[in-house]
């Protein structure tokens, strides 16, 4: 507490008043650069002894990098997290004047991706990136008749569509990420389309295996010809009524 003396002569009877006035400070709250706020900010008066609580905000993929109190960091452990991505920050007992000083910075990512079957892998494996960029993955997978079957990004399942080795994930960072994948067996259907009167048999088939069609030719129609890929082979009345077509 301040304290004041005033010596008087003693000559006569004297009646003394004194005034006391509050002792006010004046703290002032600005941000450093942009992507992000404090209020208040600019200047606002607070009485001696008081604490005072400011809101620091940041945009959307940004985080408070720096709070300096008189030039000097404060300890960022020190933000309490409220909802929405806020936070507050308490100066207890101001017995002084006050500046601060907020900066933001972008969130950067690490991201890790991997194939849990061992049957492929990402390029790159593990990268970071800036919140809101755009990342893309190569894929490569050990065998050209497999593709991706199923993507987990933090253990969440999303949709993929037609990833084989040289395709390319891409995805906007958004948090850290554990990317896994697996894979799977290309499978084709081994389809027929008949002219004339007669059964040829159809599959689902794997890559790389053999598929046997069977032809035959109803009672009175014998096999004329059969088309594979665009290929045909012509055959006489008296063929065998099958054909193997791999």
């Amino acid at each position: 507490p301040a304290t004041g003396i005033v010596n008087l002569d003693a000559v006569a009877d004297y009646e003394v008043s004194a005034n006391f006035y509050a002792v006010e400070y004046t703290l002032t709250a600005n941000v450093s650069g942009s992507n992000g706020t404090i209020e208040l900010e600019g200047d606002t008066i607070v009485a001696c002894g008081t604490d005072y609580t400011y809101t620091i905000t940041p945009e959307e993929g940004y985080h408070v990098a720096t709070l300096l109190i008189n030039s000097v960091p404060a300890d960022l452990n020190d933000l309490v997290e409220g909802d929405s991505g806020t936070y507050t920050y308490t100066l207890s007992d101001i017995q002084e004047d006050k500046n601060v000083v907020v900066t933001f910075a972008i969130n950067n990512y690490t991201i890790n991706a991997s194939f849990t079957d061992g049957n492929g892998s990402f390029t790159p494996a593990s990268t970071t990136a800036d919140h809101g960029t755009s990342v893309d993955l190569n894929i490569n997978l050990l065998s050209t008749c497999e593709h991706v079957d199923t993507l987990t990004i933090n253990g969440e399942k999303v949709a993929v569509d037609s990833l084989t080795t040289g395709s390319v994930y891409s995805f906007v960072a958004t948090e850290d990420m554990t990317i896994e994948a697996t894979t799977v067996v290309n499978r084709y259907h081994a389809a027929a389309e008949i002219t004339g009167e007669g059964t040829v048999t159809e599959a689902i088939v794997n890559c790389n295996e053999d598929h046997t069609y069977t032809i035959n030719a109803e009672d009175g129609w014998h096999i004329a010809s059969y088309t594979f890929n665009g290929t045909t082979t012509t055959l006489g009345s008296n063929a065998d009524v099958y054909a193997q077509v791999y």
